[in-house]
């Protein structure tokens, strides 16, 4: 199984980082392949456009990503 956790809060104590860090570890130590990138510290722009917030409406939120076994989303 392969995990990719993707992380895009500011606040490095937030509930979802405090959520991905021990399950990335708790992965690792099972053997499994997991990795953690984290969007802010790669000063990653989050900002949406008005025109690609509307895009999203009536499209499919979840994609497969190729090699991944399965995917999660926290979104406050």
């Amino acid at each position: 199984m392969k995990a990719f956790f993707v992380l895009a809060r500011p606040l490095p104590e937030s509930v979802a980082v405090a959520a991905a860090k021990p399950d990335e570890a708790a992965l690792i130590r099972a053997g499994r392949q997991a990795s953690c990138l984290d969007l802010h510290s790669e000063n990653f722009d989050l900002r949406l456009t008005v025109e690609e917030r509307r895009s999203h409406y009536g499209e499919e939120c979840f994609v497969q990503l190729p090699g991944d076994d399965g995917a999660t989303g926290l979104h406050p």
